[in-house]
Formats: C-alpha cells, structure tokens, sequence
C-alpha cells in the first residue's frame, strides 16, 4: 500500500468515527438508501451525503452514485461506479492518468484464433477493453501495431468481484524470440518493450488452464498504456551492475557507447536458484546503434535464469534492453549486468558447452582459468577453433609455477551434443599436459580443459584465482619416424605424455590391403598404442583401433600413420611398441549396381570389395569360387551403419558363415561357387578385404 492510499484511508477511518453515531458507516442490515416508516419510505440523502450511501461527500470515492461497499477494484482513488476504467488505474493523483484518459473498448468475438486489432491510445492515454474468456475456448486473443522502439504498459485484471479469473497474458511476434509473459491471482501486468515495428498479440488465459476454464464469472479488462520514456546512460564498461527492476514487470532500457571490437560480451545474471527460488526469468536484447536488433537470448546456459550475448557489435551508441521471459515468485527483482570486451585469448565464462565454447586462438594463446564449483559441479573450460583437413599441431596445457591446476586436456569433435575424444592426456613431463594431433576433416575442432583431479571419484571439486592455465597451439609437419613399403615392423618411443609417431604406409599398387597389429608394448602396464590410417595427404580416417587395425588403401600412393598411447596420452622411456604391418595387393572388385539381386563376380583373390549400401539397395552381393578345403578370411576395413557379412554355398540349405567386423577360418568342404552378402541398416560405405587362407 502507498504512502497516499495509506492517508486517504486514514481520513476515511476519521469521518467514519465521527459520524458513526449517524450510521453513516452503514451499521444497519437495511439498505443504504431505503428505509420504511408509517408515513412511507425515508430518504437518508443529504448535502452532505449526495448519493445517500452514508459516505460522507469528503470521505466518498464516489459521491454522486451510490457505493456503500466504496469498491475500488484498480485502488486509484475512485470507486467502480464512477470509474471511467474500473479495473485499469486512472485515478490522476502521483502521476496517475486521468478519468478522461482511459477510453473503452467492447470484446469482439470471434478472437481465440484470430486476435481483435486494437488501436493503441496516444502516449498520455489508455485503452481498456472489457472482455470474458469463453467456455471451451481457452484464450482471447488481441493483436496490437506498435512502433520501433516504443514501450508499452499491458495489464489485465478481473473486470468485478464476480471474477474468477487467475490472469496470464501472454506477449509473441516482431521479432521475439521468446514469449514475454507475466500472471497473478487478480492482476497480471508488466512493460513490453519492442525494438521492431510490428503487429504483437496479446493472448489472455486463465494461468490455472490449458481450455477447460471460461464463462461469465471470467471476466477482464485488459489496458494498454503507451509509454514515453528515455533510455538510461551506461558507461563502458559494465561490471556486474546491480539493478533493481522495479515496479514489477518493469523493462530496463539502457543506452551505451561501444568502441570496435569483435567480441563484446553482454551478460544478465538472475540469483534464482534452490536456494533463491524467486526473481526473474531475464531476456537480453542487443541494439545496433541503427536500431537493427543484433541478438536476443533467454536461458543461454541450461538449468540456469540467465541471458547473454557474445559477439561483435557496430562502433557506436547501442542499446541494451534488460527484458524478462516471466517473473518468478514475489522476491527482490535484482540482476546484474555486466558489458564488457574481453581480450581476444582469453576465455568468456561460461564456456562448458560446445555451444558456449570460447574461440581457441589457433595457432597461438590462449588464457583461462578452473572456476569454483557451482552446486558441486566442478568447472570445465570447452574451447573451439576451425581447421583444415591434414592439419597437423601441438596442443599444451601449461600452468605457472604457482598454479594449483592438475591440467588434463582433450581433443575432439563433438556429434550430436556428446563429445567424442580423439586424443587426451594428463600425464607430462613438469607441470603440461601435451596433445600432438592430425586432424582429418576441415571443420570445428573442440579442446576441453579441466582439473584433473577434478575427474577423480570422491573428491571434492576445486577452482578459483589460484588456477589459472594457458593453452599454447603450435603448427607441426607430419614428419614421419619411417616408412612401410613392404611387410615388416613400426617401432617407436611414445615420449614424452601425448606424443604422437608418425609413419608412411606406402602402396605400390591399389587396392591394397594394410594389416597393423601390436607384437610387443614396453614395461609399462598403461600402455595401450591407438593406431589411426589415414588418407592421402592425412585427409580422412581410413582405419582405426586399439593394438590393431586394417585398412584398404584403395589408390596406389602414401597413407600416413599415426600411433599414440590411448591411456591418458601417457608417457616415457618405457613406453616402447612394436607393431608388425603387412601389405597385401588386393584385386580391385568395385561396387557394380545392381547387385542386390544376381551377385557381382569376384575374378580372383585376395580381393578388396569398395563400395556403398545404398538407401534402396541393402544387400550387396559378391560370388567367388572356392576349391575343395580352401578357407578365406573376410576382413572389414571400413563399415557402413550396422553391417552384417553373410557366407553362403551354392547347394547349402543355410549360411555357412557370418559376422559383423570379420568372417575368419571358414574352409570349404567342397568345390563350389560362394556368395558374400553385405548388409546394413542404413547408407553408408564399406571396405572388405577377402583372402585365401
């Protein structure tokens, strides 16, 4: 209640007391305005008491008609009777608008789908509409032209004591990305602030129901009140400014000048949380110095009440607009705002997911730091960079000396929202966790840094000031320890944590067949070499896996390898290998559609089957003759989506052999024509190399 509310109903309580011996309060069970007598009906009206409702003309809300109960639905001084806008405040007192500035308006129906177009009132003015929700229907809905940059007051109230509505009004079109919202028990009103001229609708809805609420007793009356204000001055920058959106429903509307840079970072914080359960849901609108809207954002980090925009600005005056989806709860309605330029290699907090990834300077610096938990969580830094495919580059996570971060540091992509490891480690010589990498495809590359004690079970999260690290990015050549151009052996030293041995398979002929296994691993029990082939030129990943792995290398040429220790990047002295490579020239039986129906001779083993599954065309079918006690070996170097090899023999009642990744040490009983079918569940291209044993 108001100051001036508070004093009018003083002075009310004042005259009531003075004239109470007169029933001027309304003690009498009988009507304010009827009596009866012997001689007929009395009068009780007076020039005191001009309506006769035994209000005193001082102390009456309303003293020319009667309104004994002096209801005030809007609480603006004048009593529903003699209100021009009975729900909407226009009182004229503080600032209030006039009586003569609220006009009416009628409901039109039908507006559920279609919304009712209103003319908004000039600033100064209100527009009232007096509407009911009807049975069945669910909403009202009214559709409003507004102006750029123009700012709007939008309240809805029940229209009487009779009302049950619980009012939701809901705001969309121009150019929100997000409804703006606001509800209440008797009164639902907040402040639209638009940056796009437009047509907006405004849809009224009892808060309780999706449809089944409406009828008589759902009565409004929505208002729409223009208003003409001037944006607050900030100066840049802004560093977690506290500011109080009050009253509520209120729109902070700020103007700054912004000097060139391509990453100025705009970010609303709302203190909602368990243990805050209340305040707003924000919304932050960046303005050109034009007026073209640059972004909006609503809940930039999931679970959390926050917004932020993060990239380049044009030079100039812009604006800020501090909006809310809804507000929560009854609570402070305080946020802060922060407008800054961070440097170009140093993180933007927050940065945990691939969508809020700082940018990586590659190649080059980059600075971050291990923030405290929040709720228990430990932080985790994700960085994203673009690179071209064949690239080849040294990552570091190094801290200084009076660090207290354990770095580990991981390399990969990330695929439908999870992350995909290509490389890691933690382990280093002195206080840097290294990745050397190649990098096959041209695209977005994601490095996450973290705490590796952090990663550990039952340990308490950890961060703050005291953690800060520096990512260094560094070019390398593929420089290769050797090459494989016939059967023989890889050796090589995995030293120090996170390097990479690089090799040469080179085909003479094509296709050929390149079989990599694992024969002997240092002293070390964490040892596990990861062997990747590579196309030409280190474009695209031919094969992979773990101690072993084939590869069909379809086109005479050089294919790099690269092996690393799987375990955390891991490494030393100790950490030795020894893999054995073979080199088998295959017969080249490339995918010949149709041959899902008659089988695609295969003219002489080994051989290496290229082609694709096809979306209509499930089945590939290859024949081949085998003599009797020939066994053959069918190898997978490349698979489509869920494929599946099937072995038949002409005059076999049922396959005789089958698998997913290989068919080995099948032998024929007798001479006979063979049929391999590949299938899989979806597009995709295969590699298979079959050979005699």
């Amino acid at each position: 209640m108001t100051i001036t509310k508070l004093s009018h109903l003083t002075s009310h309580l004042a005259v009531c007391a003075f004239v109470l011996s007169a029933a001027a309060c309304g003690g009498s069970s009988a009507g304010p305005d009827a009596g009866s007598s012997d001689a007929g009906p009395i009068d009780r009206r007076s020039p005191d008491d001009l309506d006769g409702d035994e209000w005193p003309n001082a102390a009456d809300n309303c003293p020319m008609v009667a309104n004994p109960e002096q209801r005030d639905r809007d609480r603006d001084g004048i009593g529903d009777p003699c209100d021009s806008c009975s729900a909407t405040p226009n009182g004229g007192k503080n600032g209030m608008l006039g009586q003569d500035a609220c006009s009416n308006v009628a409901e039109v129906e039908p507006n559920d789908a279609t919304g009712q177009m209103l003319a908004l009132a000039p600033v100064g003015g209100a527009l009232a509409v007096r509407g009911t929700i009807e049975p069945g229907h669910g909403s009202d809905k009214f559709a409003v032209p507004l102006g750029a940059r123009s700012l709007v007051h939008v309240r809805v109230a029940r229209a009487g004591v009779t009302s049950l509505l619980e009012p939701e009004l809901i705001v969309t079109g121009g150019t929100y990305a997000t409804d703006r919202r606001a509800d209440g028990l008797f009164v639902a009103e907040r402040d639209i602030y638009v940056s796009t001229a437009g047509t907006y609708q405004i849809e009224i809805r009892d808060r309780r129901s999706e449809g089944e609420i409406g009828g008589e007793l759902f009565g409004y009356e929505l208002a729409l009140t223009a208003s003409e204000f001037v944006p607050d001055g900030l100066t840049f920058p802004v560093a977690d400014r506290r500011l109080r959106l009050d009253p509520r429903g209120k729109v902070g509307v700020y103007e700054i000048d912004i000097g060139a840079a391509d990453r100025t970072r705009v970010t609303v914080k709302s203190p909602i949380s368990i243990d805050t359960p209340a305040g707003i849901d924000p919304i932050v609108v960046v303005e050109g110095p034009d007026g073209t809207v640059i972004a909006e954002n609503d809940d930039f980090v999931a679970g959390k009440k926050d917004a932020r925009y993060f990239g380049p600005i044009p030079v100039g005056r812009a604006r800020v607009i501090v909006d809310h989806a809804r507000i929560i709860g009854e609570s402070d309605l305080e946020v802060l705002l922060t407008i800054d330029q961070p440097p170009e290699n140093f993180e933007v907090e927050p940065n945990d997911t691939p969508e809020l990834a700082s940018p990586l300077v590659f190649p080059g610096e980059s600075r971050g730091q291990i923030d405290p938990p929040i709720e228990m969580q430990p932080d985790v830094d994700v960085w994203a960079f673009e690179a071209m495919a064949g690239t080849v580059a040294g990552f570091r996570g190094l801290v200084a000396a009076n660090s207290q971060v354990d770095p580990h540091i991981a390399l990969g992509r990330f695929e439908n929202g999870t992350f995909v490891p290509m490389y890691a480690n933690n382990d280093s010589s002195g206080i840097s966790a290294r990745i050397d990498a190649i990098l096959p495809v041209t695209g977005t590359y994601h490095v996450i840094m973290t705490d590796n004690r952090n990663n550990l079970p039952m340990m308490v999260p950890r961060g703050g000031t005291l953690f800060p690290y520096t990512i260094f990015t560094d070019p390398l050549g593929l420089q290769p320890a050797g090459e494989l151009a016939t059967s023989g052996e890889i050796t090589g030293v995995l030293n120090p944590g996170g390097a990479l041995v690089r090799w040469i398979a080179t085909a003479s002929v094509g296709p050929t067949l390149l079989e990599l296994e694992t024969t002997e691993v240092g002293v070390v029990d964490d040892l596990l070499p990861y062997i990747r082939v590579y196309g030409p030129a280190a474009r695209g990943v031919l094969a992979e896996g773990v101690r072993s792995t084939l590869a069909i290398l379809p086109n005479p040429g050089a294919y790099p390898l690269a092996i690393h220790n799987s375990v955390d990047g891991k490494g030393g002295l100790s950490f030795s290998f020894t893999i054995a490579g073979r080199l088998t020239p295959l017969v080249e039986a490339a995918d010949a559609e149709p041959n899902d129906m008659t089988a695609q001779r295969v003219t002489g083993l080994p051989a290496g089957l290229i082609g694709r599954i096809d979306p209509e065309r499930d089945v590939d079918l290859y024949a081949f003759d085998l003599a009797m006690n020939e066994g053959i070996e069918a190898l997978v170097g490349r698979a489509s989506p869920g494929m599946t090899l099937t072995l038949t023999r002409a005059g076999a009642a049922a396959p005789v052999a089958e698998g997913a990744a290989a068919i080995r040490a099948y032998r024929s009983p007798s001479a006979a024509e063979h049929t391999l079918a590949i299938a899989g569940n979806g597009p995709g291209a295969y590699a298979i190399a079959i050979k005699r044993r």
